[in-house]
């Protein structure tokens, strides 16, 4: 989901394909850190991912991949010391990124997938996120409805979360509708254990590499 968000809101913070990619990568790592203690697993989550080694990235990449995990939760990015060192540019895509995952992450807020369909409709002054699927939502509506202010400061437009009754036919064209599907890599049904985590993140890094290779 915060694919179908940062794609749809693409013309309002005019990021591009890399940070995309790194946005990417955050959601399929944001919760490894799980497997340390469930209590604060966002910082146990960019603990791995910085330690990890991961292949195919830069260090800058790196960097970001897990901040953007450590601050999709909890604090926010500017209210931090643990990124003093970021240049202007670094901090305003963290900002966005992090505010982004947040949200993606509110609107699963029962763990059950229940959110299928996505639809963003962009105002002058507003966004209304529109969504739908199993069940009445309630849980993933309130999960994400209190964790927009960062996505609103960073886009600079208040945020609507509704539920559309029934489908997305005939409310939308075909253009603004998102299918969400589970991702084709499940975190829980790769890793087995704890001491699994630190090859899971270098199975994504591998992944990376072989993209990068593959538009070579």
């Amino acid at each position: 989901m915060a694919l179908e968000i940062f794609d749809q809101t693409q013309k309002l913070h005019g990021l591009g394909t890399p940070e995309r990619s790194l946005l990417n990568y955050a959601a399929l790592l944001h919760s490894i850190g799980q497997y340390i203690n469930f209590k604060s697993y966002h910082r146990h989550s960019k603990y791995i991912i910085s330690h990890a080694q991961l292949r195919g990235f830069t260090d800058e990449e790196v960097l970001l991949i897990g901040n953007v995990v450590r601050f999709h939760r909890k604090s926010e990015p500017q209210k931090s010391d643990e990124i003093k060192e970021f240049s202007r540019n670094q901090r305003r895509i963290l900002q966005i990124l992090a505010a982004m995952l947040r949200v993606a992450v509110g609107l699963d807020r029962g763990q059950t997938q229940s959110v299928k369909q996505l639809a963003l409709e962009i105002e002058d002054k507003q966004i209304h996120i529109f969504i739908s699927g199993k069940g009445d939502l309630e849980l993933d509506l309130w999960g994400a409805r209190r964790l927009v202010e960062p996505l609103e400061r960073a886009l600079e437009r208040k945020i609507v979360i509704e539920k559309l009754a029934g489908s997305f036919s005939g409310h939308f064209s075909a253009d603004y509708i998102f299918i969400l599907y589970p991702y084709p890599l499940s975190f829980h049904s790769v890793i087995g254990n704890p001491f699994a985590a630190l090859p899971f993140a270098n199975y994504i890094g591998c992944k990376k590499m072989n993209q990068k290779e593959d538009e070579r």
